[in-house]
This record gives C-alpha cells, structure tokens and sequence, in this order.
C-alpha cells in the first residue's frame, strides 16, 4: 500500500500473495484490489515449486490496509484480471488454457467461480476494461 498523501510518498503496508504475482488491477469503486499469482503454475511439473493450478486473490482496502477478502483457483500462467463496471464480476486471462474465467465477486470481496470460461484461440496476455 502506497500513501500518497505523504511527503514524499512511501510504502506503509505491504502483503505476501505468494509466488510469481502476475496482474495487479483494482475494482472500480476503489474497494477491492485483485491480483493473479502464477503460484508455480509457470514451473516444470518436475519443479519443486509446481503447483498444477494458479489463484487469484481478492484484497479488501480497510483504510491504509490491505485485508485478504477471497481466493480461486484458476489455470496456468494466469496473466491479469478485471473487474465488471458494478464490481460483481471478475475475469481472469489463463494463458496455457487460452481461455477466460469468470467469478463472481460478493459484496465482501469472496470469489465464486462461475464455471465460464470463454475460449480464446491464443492464450491471453493483456486485459483492460474501457473506462466510463
């Protein structure tokens, strides 16, 4: 978490999502912040550190601190996410499935996987949404 209210600005809080964070975006109401996290999804399954899937973790801003608020499970070599206009819906790029995956976020920032996924025929490396 970056103050920048201060002078200058500067780190005040700092959280640990786990290995290899992929994308950063944040809802646009400003109340949740969502990461993708490769998790060793990216790794040689004779690596220590695979893992066969990834997550992507939803963090709820509680002042000038970040609070873990969900968690799912999602492909491999997941790349970013965004958020839906009205903050209930996040979409998340699995590259080596070369798919989109769709939860649903509650009010509180849990993830419920939709079961959507929507096929892509390369796997996706960039995500953003239009801004109103």
């Amino acid at each position: 978490m970056i103050d920048l209210t201060q002078k200058p600005a500067r780190v005040i809080d700092t959280v640990t999502v786990g290995q290899t964070p992929g994308g950063l975006t944040r809802s646009p109401d400003g109340k949740f912040v969502a990461v993708t996290v490769m998790n060793g999804s990216n790794k040689p399954s004779s690596s220590p550190f695979y893992a066969a899937q990834g997550e992507v973790q939803v963090w709820r801003v509680d002042g000038k601190k970040l609070v873990k608020a969900g968690e799912g499970k999602v492909g491999n070599w997941s790349q970013g996410a965004v958020f839906s206009n009205d903050n209930k819906t996040l979409v998340v790029q699995n590259m080596v499935q070369k798919e989109l995956q769709v939860f649903e976020v509650s009010p509180t920032g849990s993830l419920k996987d939709t079961g959507t996924r929507i096929k892509l025929t390369a796997g996706p490396a960039g995500i953003r949404t239009a801004e109103r």
